[in-house]
């Protein structure tokens, strides 16, 4: 459980910092609005009414009352206000609101490498390795995908495949797990099937590594 800690706290953090910006952005063009009525328009408004008239802009729902504006510069404000409304909902839905309901209700995908008595370590899948899987499969050798990226880990996922979310640079692998693994294949770039076979080296694994 310890290791979903992080991503929940990242996703967690995002929604926090998300809520804050429109909670400002939309205190800030009230209170634009308010004085541009009151100095410019001659139109004096309270901020709870500029405060409706920017909630009303920025989620596009309407004007309410107030539909005309004589002056130049308030013009502009309501157009920034129209824009900057647009470009939250084009911010929030796919960066915010997605990736947060996703981590909750998608399976969630394991970030440790399995405590199995015997198994065959895979990191990436690609199509180079997708028929060394079927033999794996069609033998009956247990194996494990292991991912670095998520949007990888998601696609093995979907693919019915065991697979591990797990940064081997940044988090290391875990030493009482490594003597479980019969082979290694790594199937990354250079760099990181180096950097993956030196880990396992210094963490005492002896067995096979194939990598292409």
């Amino acid at each position: 459980m310890a290791d979903q800690t992080p991503s929940i706290r990242r996703s967690t953090r995002g929604l926090f910092l998300l809520l804050i910006i429109v909670v400002f952005t939309v205190l800030g063009f009230a209170f634009l609005y308010m004085l541009g009525e009151t100095y410019l328009e001659q139109r004096p408004h309270d901020f709870l009414d500029s405060l409706e008239w920017a909630a009303e802009t920025l989620t596009t729902t309407g004007y309410g009352a107030d539909s005309r504006w004589d002056h130049p510069l308030m013009v502009l404000l309501v157009i920034a206000t129209q824009f900057a409304g647009l470009l939250l909902l084009f911010l929030i839905i796919p960066f915010y609101l997605l990736p947060y309901f996703e981590e909750r209700f998608e399976a969630r995908l394991p970030k440790t490498l399995p405590n199995f008595k015997e198994y065959i370590l895979i990191f990436h899948y690609s199509p180079a390795v997708a028929s060394l899987i079927e033999e794996l499969k069609r033998h009956g050798r247990r194996f494990v995908i292991l991912e670095q990226a998520r949007d990888a880990a998601r696609a093995a996922q979907r693919r019915d495949l065991p697979v591990v979310l797990l940064d081997f640079v940044e988090d290391s692998l875990p030493a009482d797990r490594i003597e479980s693994i019969s082979a290694v294949v790594a199937n990354g770039n250079d760099e990181e099937n180096t950097t993956l076979i030196m880990l396992m080296r210094e963490l005492g694994y002896a067995g096979p590594i194939l990598a292409f």
